[in-house]
C-alpha cells in the first residue's frame, strides 16, 4: 500500500470544508489533529485573526502536525490531549466563541503500519494498541489478565463479536 506523504490522507476534506466554511477571524477546533491534514486546511481560512486549537491524544502525530502547521496564517494552540478532553482544552484556550468543531474519529493510515502502536493485523508486531502514553496497561496487558469470560463479555458488547463466548 502506498501511503501519501503525510503517512495519512484527511477523509472527506472537500466536504468538511464546504459544511465548516472557516473564514478569517473565527475560532476553530480540531478535536482530532492526527496528522494535521484537516487542521492544515482550516487554518488557511482563518487568516491571521483567526485561531486554530488542536488536540490529539498521539503525541507523535501531534509533532508531526506541529511541523506542517508551523507556517499557518492564523494563530495555532496545540494540546496533548483525548477528544474526550474537550471542555478542559477549550477552557484552557481561553476563547470567547467558537465558530466550529471537526472530529475525524477513528485512526490515521500511519498508525496501523507502525509497530511501535501495536494496532496491525496484518504485521506482527506486539499487541499495544495504545495512541496515547498516558495510557499505562496495553492491550496485551488487558487481554493477558482478564477471565475469560470477561474477555469475551468485553468482545460481544464493545466489538460485536456474536461468537466471542466459543
Amino acid at each position: 500500500m502506498r501511503l501519501p506523504d503525510s503517512g495519512h490522507e484527511p477523509v472527506l476534506l472537500s466536504e468538511v470544508l464546504e459544511l465548516l466554511r472557516p473564514r478569517a477571524g473565527q475560532t476553530f477546533v480540531d478535536c482530532t489533529l492526527g496528522r494535521g491534514g484537516h487542521a492544515l486546511t482550516i487554518a488557511s481560512g482563518l487568516g491571521p485573526t483567526g485561531t486554530l486549537i488542536a488536540l490529539d491524544a498521539d503525541p507523535r502525530n501531534m509533532d508531526y502536525a506541529k511541523s506542517r502547521l508551523e507556517g499557518a496564517s492564523c494563530k495555532v494552540r496545540l494540546f496533548h490531549a483525548n477528544f474526550a478532553e474537550f471542555e478542559d482544552v477549550v477552557a484552557e484556550a481561553t476563547t470567547p466563541l467558537v465558530h466550529g468543531v471537526l472530529a475525524d474519529l477513528g485512526i490515521s493510515t500511519n498508525q496501523l503500519f507502525d509497530a511501535g502502536y501495536g494496532l496491525s493485523f496484518a504485521h506482527d508486531m506486539p499487541l499495544d494498541m495504545r495512541l496515547d502514553p498516558r495510557i499505562r496497561r496495553t492491550a496485551a496487558d488487558f487481554v493477558n489478565t482478564l477471565r475469560e469470560d470477561d474477555l469475551a463479555n468485553v468482545l460481544y458488547e464493545n466489538a460485536q463479536e456474536y461468537y466471542s463466548r466459543r
